[in-house]
This record gives C-alpha cells, structure tokens and sequence, in this order.
C-alpha cells in the first residue's frame, strides 16, 4: 500500500497478488482465534514438543521478525546488503511474507506437543528446501563473497536440515 503508484491494477496477477495478500492474513487471524490451541500451549495428546525444536522455531521467528521489521522500515539500507540485487520498494514487500513466517514461527515455539506444530513444520520446510533449490537453480545472482550471501546459504541449508528431522518427529506423532 506504501508503493502502490508502481503496480497496474488493471492486470490480473496484480489483482491476484493484491487479494491473497489481504484475503491470507484475513484467513490466518480468523483461524488463530478459533483454534485456541494455535496461540496456547496447548495439552494436546501424544509426545512432547522437543525442547530443541521449541529452541529452534523460537531462534527462527526472533530472526525472521527482525529481517522483517528492518526490511519494512530500511528498505533503502537492506536492499544494498541483500544477497541479489532488489530494489528498495521490493525489499519492502519481502517483509510481509517474512514477517508472517517469523511470527508463525515464535508462536509454534509456545506450543508443548509435537501434534500442536504437526501442520506447520513440513510447510516451513517445503519453504525453506524450496529457497535453497531456488538459490541453486539462480546461482548467479551470488557472489558468494558476501557475507549476506553465505548467510543466505547457511541459514536456508541448515533450516532445512533442522525442519526435515523435526518433520520426521512431529509426523510420527500420535
């Protein structure tokens, strides 16, 4: 809404991209409140909620909500370290989704079972496996001197990994 003098309107993937990024949120929040067990610790049945688990979803929404926030209030200065070249209006608009992640995230790290993030682990996984697979296909877009780059690479790679063992755990939960 900040930059919407630089979208056509008039054409149909911007109507599209328009309506689920407010219909998304919408949905997300209706959702959350009636599913009480989605922002409590709920005392769902079967195992508990690895303690390590809980440690990473709760490191990763802490990170993913800071990049978020400074992505909205300092595109200018986020967009000269981003790993691939954006402009300061996208970098912005990278905030929304990532600040949703991240929230999503720190929430799911308040849950106590495994069954309470059974739903949203594979989904941060297909995420974060998929970044990694597009990095890779796109690779030319990194120099790889960066540090925003190797950061880039570390985190997405290592999260995947850590999601891809939770994904195991909370899927063989009962």
């Amino acid at each position: 809404m900040l930059n919407l003098s630089v979208f056509d309107l008039g054409l149909l993937p911007v109507q599209i991209w328009f309506a689920s990024y407010i219909i998304y949120p919408i949905i997300a929040v209706i959702m959350t409140m009636l599913q009480p067990s989605m922002t409590h610790a709920a005392s769902l049945p079967g195992p508990a909620l690895a303690r390590w688990a809980k440690s990473f979803l709760l490191a990763q929404g802490i990170l993913v909500s800071a990049l978020a926030v400074a992505l909205f209030f300092a595109p200018e200065l986020i967009s000269t370290i981003w790993p691939w070249k954006v402009t300061p209006v996208l970098a912005q608009m990278y905030a929304g989704p990532l600040l949703s992640y991240g929230l999503g995230s720190f929430l799911f790290a308040r849950q106590e079972q495994a069954l309470g993030v059974r739903a949203l682990v594979p989904a941060m996984l297909a995420f974060t496996l998929t970044t990694v697979i597009v990095s890779f296909v796109h690779f030319s877009l990194f120099s790889l001197n960066q540090i925003a780059d190797l950061l880039w690479f570390a985190w997405f790679i290592s999260a995947s990994a850590i999601l891809a063992v939770m994904t195991v755990h909370v899927t063989q939960a009962r």
